[in-house]
């Protein structure tokens, strides 16, 4: 698949800049997102729709504010749909002629009125993404690897195992050539971390926003040069034993004790409001926090270079979790169905404050093993995301009011939690055992690249060294 791209990226593009208006004149590469995003969709189910009165369909008989989900993953493993499903092949959207032919049973933003409303500029980020690091690098697995699986497991997301790639530089990066914003870590860990078209729009933003800070921690990522043969082992030891990195897995993991689709629940069962509504009041808070997370990023790229780094994620990781954590209090103990929709609005818009800092850490405390440690929350979070459901079940039998204010509090306190230990705990700085020694270096070579060298903040080191 790979020289296909590259070939027709070479003869299209060249080393020019790529842009989203030339997709037609890549077929093939069009083709082959599209297959990415059939074979595996970022979620298996659409979010949940309802039935806005009663009616039928294929002879079933749907009453009135029933949820429905539509089985994405089913669809798109249709054989009747797609032939051979289970291959990869980007030639099923490509005519005889070679020209991308859009296929109507692909619908892995949803499907219906209500499609996600982010899916045109997700699909232009991703286009751009994938174009971007396909016309500057090549990867291939390391040598002696095993074929990854491509099984995963499928939850409220698609989970993957992690893979483990080498790359190679297809151009050589040099002062004239400066890093393409969307080279950048924070924009593929936002990717990550907010599946949907409303989570790529938000890493859209923040690029433009927070990729000067974060683009001139690029050379601490290209030690490795992709090599994975050259890297040591982990030091796993180190990692399970760092208060920094689980100071900021718990950043990582305290949302995930409220998913933003319980919301519906909550406002329904607590305050009988109307289906009609119940999806305004549920999505209201995702916006907010949607459009604050890269307003926050500004914030705490400015603040970095004024203040060090640890200050400046601890003092946006506390105060923004203090701040839901409060304002989930005062949810907790009201009864009035518009105050509980500002403060649980009001919380998510401070939660972006927090998520920011969750990004960005780890790769300030371990640039090398950054994977390692988002792998670590990541299966944390996959447990506490399928748990706490079933715990909000077992709290919330009678669907009283009451109830689901312990629900609140459980959050409220979680967050507050959070604070305490990350303002205790959290750093800003490289850790010791994750410095890398400098390939080629004059002295007694006990220095680590990477380390803090004095008072110079790893952000004033120069972008691409000579």
């Amino acid at each position: 698949m790979w020289p296909q791209v590259h070939q027709e990226i070479d003869s299209v593009l060249g080393q020019t800049p790529p842009s989203y208006a030339q997709r037609s004149l890549l077929p093939y590469t069009t083709a082959t997102l599209a297959e990415v995003q059939r074979i595996k969709p970022i979620a298996p189910l659409s979010v949940p729709h309802a039935a806005s009165r009663d009616t039928t369909l294929n002879g079933y008989n749907i009453p009135q504010e029933t949820w429905i989900l539509v089985n994405l993953w089913s669809v798109h493993m249709d054989p009747k749909l797609f032939p051979e499903p289970n291959q990869f092949q980007p030639e099923r959207f490509l005519d005889q002629d070679g020209n991308f032919v859009k296929h109507e049973a692909l619908i892995p933003f949803g499907i219906g009125h209500r499609v996600c409303l982010g899916e045109q500029l997700a699909k232009m980020e991703l286009f751009m993404l994938f174009l971007s690091l396909m016309q500057r690098f090549t990867f291939h697995l390391p040598e002696g690897a095993p074929e990854p699986s491509m099984l995963g497991s499928s939850a409220i997301f698609t989970a993957l195992p992690v893979i483990w790639l080498a790359r190679k530089p297809r151009v050589e990066v040099t002062k004239t050539s400066p890093i393409h914003p969307l080279e950048a870590p924070f924009f593929a860990l936002i990717v990550q971390t907010k599946p949907g078209g409303l989570g790529i729009t938000c890493a859209a933003v923040s690029v433009v926003f927070a990729v000067p800070g974060m683009a001139n921690k690029r050379d601490d990522l290209d030690r490795n040069k992709g090599d994975i043969k050259k890297m040591e082992s982990i030091p796993a030891f180190c990692i399970f034993t760092s208060t920094a990195v689980w100071a900021v897995v718990l950043l990582q993991v305290a949302p995930y004790f409220w998913d933003p689709l319980i919301l519906p629940l909550y406002f329904s069962q607590s305050f009988g409001t109307k289906i009609e509504l119940v999806g305004v009041l549920a999505g209201i808070p995702i916006l907010i926090y949607g459009a604050l997370e890269p307003l926050f990023a500004l914030v705490e790229n400015i603040l970095c270079k004024h203040i060090s780094t640890t200050v400046a994620r601890k003092s946006m990781a506390v105060i923004g979790c203090l701040c839901v954590s409060g304002c989930l209090f005062v949810a907790a103990f009201t009864s009035n169905s518009v105050v509980a929709a500002c403060f649980v609005a009001a919380a998510y818009g401070s939660h972006a404050a927090r998520e920011v800092v969750a990004n960005a850490n780890i790769f300030d405390i371990a640039p090398r093993y950054a994977s390692v440690i988002s792998g670590i929350s990541r299966g944390i979070s996959r447990v506490v995301g399928l748990t706490f459901p079933l715990l909000v079940t077992a709290i919330t039998k009678n669907k009283t009011l009451q109830e689901w204010s312990h629900v609140v509090l459980i959050k409220a306190c979680v967050f507050a939690v959070t604070a305490l230990i990350f303002g205790a705990f959290g750093s800003g700085q490289e850790q010791p055992w994750a410095a890398v020694p400098l390939q080629n270096q004059d002295g007694d070579g006990n220095k680590k690249s990477g380390s803090i060298n004095g008072d110079v903040d790893n952000e004033k080191r120069p972008l691409v060294r000579k």
